[in-house]
């Protein structure tokens, strides 16, 4: 780009909103580049480095430019459609809401647990590819076809994300062995952002969401805090006008689209739950 660009490592579709309050181009990746943890002074672990980064960009057609420049940095770097199909392809909110939340009781009892390997039980993992399924039907309906990268993959050890054998990686060198509370980023960004989306998603396109819509309620505080949808206008071009999809424009190189002669399953403007109305509940010691 021209000018300065901004990139969100992940993001749950906030390219959007800052594309159009920033005016520049911003893009985002569906993962982080790095499975890390701080460890206190100038000590961080790492347990893993992505091997694939899907980034989207709004505008979508700046998204050649933008790749060109992230790629200096993140080799990794691969274009989909645009910044919607970029959020649509973090899984974050079918890994963590399920490993928080179905985890509470030793999560609260135990302090220092680790939700990637002795929370990661055979029952956890049928739920989040049930919710990661939802994930993957909305971009179904949307007309995406870049790959979906479901997050069984991760945990099948196949090449995903960070790479093939990626879930044995974590079972011998996780950094994740901590103490968790309940406000931490796993719910507050993860289902207050991510799942908030997808459920809000489902609302506009009629497609059911049932397990994205029980764990936003589930990790709110009482029914009166859930997330409510409000006017985002997605559904505009960029400039206000609700006339064509709000990615719209150039499609980048090397970047599957909708086949040819098919358009795009997508509302004049969608209704997407703004994250702050989301509030995380279940804290330790009550309930």
């Amino acid at each position: 780009p021209a000018g300065p660009l901004v990139c969100l490592l992940p993001g749950n579709f906030g390219a959007y909103p800052a594309g159009r309050r920033l005016a520049t181009p911003v893009a985002e990746t569906a993962t982080l580049p790095y499975g890390a943890r701080f460890q206190g002074g100038n000590s961080v672990r790492t347990a893993m480095r992505a091997h694939h980064l899907p980034t989207g960009v709004y505008p979508a057609a700046e998204t050649e430019n933008a790749v060109r420049v992230l790629a200096a940095v993140y080799p990794e770097v691969e274009p989909v459609e645009d910044a919607l199909s970029a959020a649509l392809l973090n899984s974050n909110g079918a890994l963590h809401a399920p490993l928080v939340l179905m985890n509470a009781g030793p999560i609260e009892t135990l302090g220092a647990y680790d939700i990637h390997v002795e929370g990661t039980t055979p029952g956890v993992r049928r739920v989040m590819a049930a919710l990661d399924a939802e994930r993957i039907a909305l971009r179904r309906a949307l007309g995406y076809t870049s790959a979906d990268w479901p997050l069984s993959d991760y945990y099948d050890d196949a090449d995903w994300f960070y790479g093939p054998g990626a879930f044995s990686t974590v079972q011998r060198k996780s950094v994740w062995r901590e103490p968790l509370g309940f406000e931490h980023r796993y719910l507050v960004e993860d289902v207050g952002f991510g799942l908030v989306l997808w459920s809000s998603l489902g609302r506009a396109l009629g497609l059911p969401t049932p397990l994205s819509d029980a764990f936003v309620s589930s990790g709110s505080r009482s029914p009166r805090e859930r997330a409510q949808p409000r006017e985002a206008g997605a559904g505009g071009s960029g400039r206000g006008r609700p006339a064509r999809p709000p990615m719209s424009g150039r499609r980048p190189a090397g970047c599957a689209g909708p086949a040819a002669g098919k358009r795009r399953r997508c509302p004049r403007r969608l209704r997407i739950s703004p994250a702050p109305g989301f509030r995380p509940g279940l804290r330790p010691g009550r309930g």
